[in-house]
């Protein structure tokens, strides 16, 4: 099952978790996730769920994927830090070697 879109006017992500998503995703608009830190909500979300998976989106890129791993997502998706690099190849490389550790 997937929830496409959920407007937050639930509780909690236990509410969220309690229909039984596939997947619960963080996602951190570009423009401010280079002025939050996604460790907060990852680890309120990962303390609050069951059943989803746990996915992080936004504003993902090579200084901020550290942080971005050690909150253990589930799924971490990135996009534009690749596909806007001048080496979109080296990048991922890069991006592959720190979520492996």
């Amino acid at each position: 099952s997937c929830v496409i879109s959920v407007v937050l006017r639930m509780k909690s992500y236990a509410e969220i978790d309690a229909m039984k998503p596939d997947y619960i995703c963080i996602h951190r608009a570009v423009s401010v996730a280079s002025s939050s830190s996604p460790e907060k909500p990852l680890q309120l979300l990962r303390s609050s769920v069951k059943y989803a998976k746990i996915a992080v989106a936004g504003g993902i890129n090579l200084d901020t994927l550290p942080q971005v791993v050690a909150s253990k997502p589930d799924l971490v998706i990135i996009g534009s830090a690749i596909a806007n690099s001048q080496n979109p190849v080296a990048v991922a490389k890069e991006m592959r070697r720190i979520m492996e550790g």
